[in-house]
């Protein structure tokens, strides 16, 4: 796209920076350009992210039709214009869509973090040189002197001459969001606090301005359920932007967390109103609010004029070509795809069926038994970032195996990971609009999905960082989404308690089907960015031997794409919620047949489209199948089986696997590592000669209930269940789990632990008390008066565990 002519510069509007302004000049003087009674209604846009081809022409009308109607009015923009772009703005480097942007005069953005994707130097010189539109960034600051490197604001003059003063700033966990490397000497400061120093600076500069708006490349992480609405409920970011922001400023609009809101808040310490607007993401909506002047010079919203406007279908039809802007804007799209169009259209892989990012439960439902998309959702990547997903799952197995290939300069990684931010667009088996055939994969696509072209890192992991690893996909305090999900590949599964305390949660960790070593060095396979820290993913910087393979993710994944033909989307989960619930006296079962575990399960089930629904659940112990129904809490919306569970009486004592797999079979194997004592697997007759295991055990069959009985803790109480030693306690792990109930945790099953001596002559042996196995109980003899059972040992499932909150 380089040989497009730029075109000729937009009139630039007066703008006073906070850079550059010289305190106590004159008096500030709002609202003294306007006249009571006047209006201006603001537009915004947020995380276009380069969709030209998706919603830029759609977008472009929407706006250009919005500008025609009565009233003056101002376009804004909240960040993320570039970055992450499909493929006709990202094979020009983002060009077309600054271009775009030029054309329909938008005239101040924020800085979103996806403008730093290749450094502050590519902003402030390839980018804002193109651009003509100022980047604002009250919070982004040289480290060294603390000098902010970008404007803090800018004060815009519209059409019927209203000056619109628009403070700007990013999320501070931009630091995180991106490459290392090109921002090494930023800084990215508490947004909301630097925007209320700007207002002070804006007021103290004696610049005159009619009104002041907050745009915040930050948010909320909850969708509202329409125009006025506020989303239910507030997650922190939003609430702190809402209440924290100064009073002076009269509108406020977000960004990042791709959500839709558009309501009316509270001004904080005042009696008036002022709106917040998130406009959701790629120009799917333009975000509108009317401010209307007041007697004594001040702004407040117009009551119930914050909305978001649909830009769906705008571009159809000819009326659209009345607006210069949009012919202009809409010359610059078809320009890019008209030079994207041959690498685009080549193909590179084939599918057999839909690939997808996880949708949640706002926009897909179950219809014959498949995770399908509702009525009326269109088919835009789902992005739910907190659940699994087939095609991040995918992405990691394509790191691995590009590790393996000749052309990688690193060393062969043993398990892939991907972020879910790192995935931008789903596989879809259908043919496009260019008309590929069913299946067929296009560069286009492919690159949709891996957008970013970031570098295929190595990183050296201990298998005790691979447990905090995965524990920091629990995100930290005041983040705007609490919970991301890693794509992960198929080699490698966990278990774990969403329940337990900060740094606990992870309670299982195998790869290749064996337990990990905590001691043991593995070599994981990321882009670059994550290797760096990113996502609040600290662990990869305390890695060792950071590698650079020499590949870039955008190759390696169509790569692996053109050497794996017709890939099946797998629905399998690598990581299960496995919690031992404990008793209605709160106390923890032994696991013995009369006193079992109830186990919860959950995170069975895939959200990605076309995933099956899950309907039951099973936990294999040594064989033996124990088997519940996978359904849905009516009040939380949580899939979960509780599946009743005991030591298998027919096995020898050892270390052993509770697997867990679902019906229908996803693939899903998932081993939860298990500790069985006190059995010598000669309790039972042989198969064919009387009871077999697992008799009795079968769904639909009455089980003891947790704490049924009389034994006592140790289980030598009145009338005493015999299989109920004590407890045994494994040696701790390396990382020094917390304990539980007074069991250390334990994941790496360690050799067998038997009993002392002395211990089973404490244990009950009244032979009344133990359950018939089908095998004779052995002639007992008598020394001296004293009865010594001689025969099957007692039975516990030595874990750690945990109550459900």
């Amino acid at each position: 796209m380089s040989d497009h002519a730029r075109p000729a510069a937009s009139r630039r509007l007066s703008t006073i920076a906070a850079l550059t302004l010289a305190a106590g000049l004159l008096s500030p003087m709002s609202g003294a350009l306007a006249a009571e009674g006047d209006e201006v209604t603001l537009y915004g846009i947020n995380d276009f992210h380069g969709r030209l081809s998706k919603s830029g022409a759609d977008l472009a009308c929407t706006i250009e039709k919005e500008r025609a109607k009565d009233g003056d009015s101002l376009l804004l923009s909240a960040g993320d214009n570039i970055g992450a772009s499909e493929f006709t703005s990202f094979i020009a480097q983002d060009i077309p869509t600054i271009d775009y942007l030029n054309a329909l005069e938008l005239p101040v953005t924020a800085a979103g973090n996806h403008e730093f994707d290749q450094g502050i130097d590519d902003l402030t010189g390839r980018v804002s040189d193109r651009a003509d539109f100022e980047h604002l960034g009250a919070n982004v600051r040289d480290k060294s002197t603390g000098e902010r490197l970008l404007p803090a604001y800018t004060i815009v003059t519209t059409e019927d001459g209203k000056k619109v003063a628009v403070i700007g700033a990013v999320t501070q966990s931009t630091a995180t969001l991106v490459s290392p490397g090109g921002i090494k000497n930023v800084q990215f400061t508490d947004p909301i606090e630097e925007v209320n120093t700007a207002v002070q600076e804006l007021k103290d500069s004696g610049e005159q301005y009619d009104m002041i708006v907050a745009s915040y490349h930050e948010g909320g992480g909850k969708d509202a359920a329409g125009d006025g609405v506020q989303p239910d409920p507030l997650t922190k970011s939003l609430e702190a932007i809402m209440n924290g922001t100064s009073p002076e400023v009269d509108a406020i609009f977000t960004a990042h967390t791709h959500k839709s809101y558009a309501f009316d808040a509270p001004t904080p310490g005042g009696d008036g109103m002022r709106p917040i607007i998130q406009t959701g993401s790629y120009g799917a909506n333009l975000g509108a609010v009317t401010l209307t002047e007041q007697a004594d010079g001040s702004y407040s919203v117009k009551k119930g004029s914050a909305h978001l406007i649909s830009t769906k279908g705008a571009a159809e039809g000819e009326d659209c070509a009345q607006f210069p802007r949009f012919v202009k804007a809409n010359r610059i799209i078809e320009d890019a795809e008209a030079f994207a169009k041959v690498e685009g259209e080549k193909p590179v892989g084939s599918i057999q069926g839909d690939i997808t990012t996880a949708f949640n439960a706002e926009r897909a439902e179950y219809r014959d038994g498949v995770w399908s998309l509702k009525a009326g959702q269109t088919q835009e990547k789902g992005d739910d970032r907190s659940a699994s997903s087939a095609l991040s799952n995918l992405n990691a197995d394509a790191l691995v195996w590009a590790t393996q290939q000749d052309e990688s300069a690193g060393p062969t990684a043993d398990i892939g990971v991907m972020l879910p931010g790192s995935v931008r667009a789903d596989l879809l088996f259908a043919q496009s609009a260019r008309k590929e055939r069913d299946g067929v994969v296009t560069f286009r696509e492919a690159n949709d999905v891996t957008p970013f072209a970031n570098n295929v890192n190595t990183v050296e992991l201990t298998g005790a960082q691979l447990y905090t690893m995965l524990e920091q996909q629990w995100q930290p305090e005041g983040e705007s989404r609490d919970y991301l999900q890693l794509g992960l590949s198929k080699n490698l599964e966990y278990t774990f308690d969403a329940s337990a305390p900060k740094g606990e949660r992870i309670t299982s960790v195998t790869l290749d089907g064996k337990p990990i070593d905590e001691n043991a060095t593995y070599t994981v396979a990321v882009q670059s960015f994550l290797a760096e820290g990113g996502d609040n993913f600290t662990v990869f910087a305390e890695g060792a031997n950071n590698t650079d393979s020499g590949m870039v993710d955008r190759d390696a994944w169509i790569g692996y794409l053109r050497a794996h033909k017709d890939i099946a989307p797998d629905f399998s989960q690598r990581g299960i919620g496995f919690q031992v619930l404990k008793g209605e006296d709160g106390a923890v079962p032994t696991g013995s047949k009369d006193d079992p575990w109830t186990v919860r399960v959950t995170n069975l089930h895939s959200t990605s489209l076309g995933a099956p629904q899950i309907t039951e659940a099973i936990i294999t112990i040594d064989g033996q199948e124990f088997r519940a129904p996978y359904q849905q809490d009516e009040e939380t919306g949580e899939w979960f089986a509780d599946v009743s569970v005991h030591a298998p009486e027919c096995s020898a004592s050892g270390n052993v696997d509770a697997l867990v797999t679902a019906v229908p079979d996803t693939g899903t194997e998932v081993a939860y590592p298990v500790t069985i004592e006190g059995g010598d697997g000669s309790g039972c007759e042989a198969p064919g000669e009387g009871e077999q295991p697992g008799d009795g055990d079968q769904p639909g069959e009455e089980t003891p209930a947790p704490g049924d009985g009389d034994q006592g803790e140790d289980g030598d109480g009145d009338g005493g269940q015999a299989f109920a030693p004590k407890p045994i306690k494994p040696a701790p792990k390396p990382s020094a789990r917390p304990v539980a109930d007074g069991f250390q945790t334990d994941v790496t099953p360690k050799p067998t632990v038997s009993a002392t001596e002395s211990e089973a002559d404490t244990w009950p042996s009244d032979t009344d008390q133990l359950p018939r196995t089908g095998a004779e109980i052995a002639p007992y003899l008598t020394v001296g008066g004293v009865l010594i059972a001689v025969g099957v040992g007692a039975v516990i499932l030595s874990r750690r565990f945990f109550s459900r909150d």
